[in-house]
């Protein structure tokens, strides 16, 4: 492990919190894939209720530690996400130490939902662990980070990442995002975009692990 990843695993390790009311337990997620379901559970909310799901998954070579880090570095999806194009700190939030605490809120600006059109979403980041097993016997095998909308409590829904070491110097990333009830006409009519930007958002992040875009 680089110097560099030295630290960043122990600011993330820092902010790993164990919330007593999560409805999942995170170690319950760790080899969640998308064919797992159509409704994958969150952590914040459950498997009770959910409305759909959007999900994808990729194979990408190198650490667990460089992909998780690259998700949770907010500050630089200008660099290499084409459906995230921009992050900011609201009031009283910052992205930067990398990773940001749990409670950070920010507002997502993304493309390719509506044509000519940027839309802007809140979230919350919810979770955030390079080591989600905890031992030292796992470490760099599995991580996790979370982030809950914060649009309206009345639609809830969190978008979560799961990376783990598959061995052979290559790295599992299923990224998802679920939906509950309150959740939009829009959103719904939306569903197929998102599925094919959440896509694309894994294939960005595969260039840029990998050194494609850097």
């Amino acid at each position: 492990m680089k110097p560099s990843d030295t630290l960043l695993w122990l600011a993330s390790l820092a902010n790993a919190q164990n919330y007593n009311n999560f409805k999942t337990k995170p170690s319950d997620l760790i080899n969640t894939q998308c064919r797992d379901s159509d409704k994958l559970p969150t952590l914040t909310y459950g498997s009770k209720d959910i409305v759909f799901t959007i999900c994808t998954e990729k194979y990408i070579k190198g650490t667990v530690l460089e992909v998780h880090n690259a998700i949770v570095d907010f500050a630089s999806y200008p660099k290499w996400n084409t459906f995230v194009i921009d992050v900011e700190a609201r009031s009283g939030s910052s992205l930067t130490p990398s990773p940001p605490p749990v409670g950070t809120k920010m507002t997502f600006t993304t493309t390719g939902l509506i044509p000519k059109v940027n839309t802007k979403s809140l979230e919350e980041i919810s979770y955030v662990n390079p080591d989600v097993d905890g031992h030292s016997a796992t470490r760099g095998t599995y991580a996790m980070s979370a982030w809950k909308g914060d649009m309206t409590k009345l639609a809830p829904l969190e978008h979560v990442n799961v990376v783990m070491n598959v061995g052979y110097g290559y790295t599992r990333y299923v990224s998802y995002e679920s939906y509950y009830p309150g959740v939009t006409a829009a959103a719904i009519a939306l569903k197929g975009k998102l599925q094919k930007q959440f896509d694309q958002q894994g294939e960005d992040l595969k260039k840029y692990v990998e050194g494609g875009s850097k």
